[in-house]
């Protein structure tokens, strides 16, 4: 999807296909702002949809976005409950959960990391972690 048709100069996200996969095999994901891109497979498997996901370190905006569309279009991303959804990204939210303690100097603030976490056990994600 190129952003700058809606007007946003820059894209904070990128998803690169390879062009051995048929383009009647995917979809693109309509979520309208510069700091995601997704689409969806589609095949025997089902559906998976993947989005790239940037989180602006200076605000939950970006957040804010991703929460809605997953609450009213997050069935274009998941037709059916049996389906799979994948955010890879630049979440720029660091927690106790997935930061060594180490880092505590990393951890986001309450205001900072609760939305995020909020529209993660929302959906149904959870971090894959190393």
């Amino acid at each position: 999807m190129n952003h700058s048709l809606n007007g946003q100069p820059h894209s904070h996200s990128l998803l690169l296909i390879n062009t051995n996969i048929s383009a009647d095999h995917y979809s693109y994901l309509r979520i309208c702002h510069h700091d995601f891109t997704g689409i969806c497979f589609t095949g025997i498997f089902g559906n998976l949809s993947i989005i790239s996901t940037y989180i602006e370190i200076i605000n939950n905006s970006s957040i804010n976005i991703l929460s809605s569309y997953i609450d009213t279009q997050g069935h274009k991303a998941r037709p059916d409950d049996e389906d799979h959804m994948l955010w890879l990204g630049d979440f720029n939210c660091h927690h106790e959960s997935w930061e060594p303690h180490t880092n505590t100097h990393l951890y986001s603030s309450p205001d900072r990391i609760d939305p995020f976490l909020d529209v993660l056990f929302e959906s149904g994600m959870m971090m894959a972690l190393p």
